[in-house]
């Protein structure tokens, strides 16, 4: 396959049926913001074979190798989210662990580790009338952003795909929310200097520089693309309207809950 930025949408072109039948799953358009490209433009591009048992990154000729005779969806998602995040880095974006959602020309990002609520805020954003682009991977390119085409839903014991908003939008005012459902209920504003004091990197940046074990070699990022998305990710914070912490679940009951009262 192949990665490459056209008019600030990734895209990835398949170039089998096996490709083709990863792309086009439920479950990595839940956790991957591209789109599927039929042609590409003679620019250069990022491509990612799969070979044997090996796995490398060349970055200096943009190529990567996927190879791992235990390959399973989750673990072939996470190679393909850091390689990914990876490419969008080195060409002046940024990739975020994110739900995304839009309204009257504001932008809202749900950050938060993984099993702290995103995914379910998201859903009751849309079902409040706010637009969905996504619920895990936000994409940063040149002031547009653009969000995962499927949301994983978990209702109980029940797992199902909703749709997200396919649109591509403008970056101009946009609010930071963090979200963590799993502890007590509490709203409250937290200056950039002060939010930057707590935060752990780590959750942040681990599509980047948590190796990918083999049989034979552990890789990892380098420092180069470390520190590139670590200032990016800052500068991210810091231009932000607000920052929000939101703790617990402002939805119980599935009481209609307006995202303006959450801001006010």
């Amino acid at each position: 396959m192949e990665i490459q930025v056209q008019n600030n949408i990734l895209l990835i072109k398949p170039e089998s049926l096996f490709e083709e039948k990863i792309l086009n799953s439920d479950y990595f358009q839940s956790k991957l913001a591209y789109r599927i490209a039929d042609n590409f433009e003679k620019e250069k591009s990022f491509k990612v074979i799969f070979n044997d048992d090996i796995f490398f990154i060349d970055g200096k000729n943009n190529i990567a190798n996927i190879g791992d005779k235990n390959l399973t969806e989750g673990r072939l998602f996470y190679i393909l989210r850091m390689l990914v995040d990876r490419y969008i880095v080195c060409n002046g974006g940024i990739g975020l662990h994110s739900g995304l959602a839009y309204d009257k020309g504001t932008a809202f990002f749900l950050v938060g580790d993984t099993k702290c609520g995103k995914s379910f805020y998201v859903k009751k954003l849309k079902e409040n009338n706010i637009k969905v682009l996504g619920d895990d991977h936000t994409i940063i390119l040149n002031n547009s952003i653009m969000g995962n085409l499927k949301s994983r839903v978990r209702d109980n014991d029940c797992e199902y795909y909703e749709n997200n908003s396919t649109s591509i939008q403008y970056l101009n005012n946009y609010l930071i929310f963090d979200i963590n459902i799993n502890t007590k209920k509490e709203i409250s504003e937290v200056s950039f200097e002060d939010y930057v004091k707590k935060l752990d990197l780590e959750p942040v940046l681990k599509y980047l520089y948590c190796g990918i074990e083999t049989e034979n070699q552990n890789i990892k990022m380098d420092n180069k693309i470390i520190e590139n998305y670590r200032k990016k990710y800052l500068d991210f914070l810091k231009n932000a309207e607000k920052i929000i912490k939101i703790n617990g679940n402002y939805f119980e009951d599935n009481k209609r809950c307006d995202i303006w009262k959450l801001i006010q």
